[in-house]
């Protein structure tokens, strides 16, 4: 497991030029490793339509470890300008299921 701190900021506004900062605090996040069958699910709803930004959405993940998952398992991510070209759209099938 990976740990990432965030920080989280919270300020008063007072009016026109005042602000003033009521407290800062971290967290640790706990990141997790996506396990093979994760990294094949995302192949396999990619090559059926979904995008990377809906995959990264419904498995709560940035994009562009999506991206990265897919890179790695041979699968060329369309950064759209392609498809534009093309007259294409990606449209997700609705029919994809991620597991939980």
């Amino acid at each position: 497991m990976f740990r990432a701190t965030t920080l989280r900021f919270e300020y008063d506004f007072q009016g026109p030029g005042g602000v003033e900062l009521l407290r800062r605090t971290r967290t640790k996040e706990t990141q997790r490793r996506l396990r093979e069958l994760e990294q094949l699910e995302l192949v396999f709803a990619y090559r059926a339509g979904a995008s990377v930004y809906r995959l990264a959405d419904r498995i709560r993940i940035a994009r562009q470890t999506v991206s990265a998952v897919l890179e790695r398992h041979g699968v060329r991510v369309d950064t759209g300008e392609q498809s534009r070209r093309d007259g294409r759209t990606t449209k997700p099938d609705p029919g994809i299921f991620l597991g939980p």
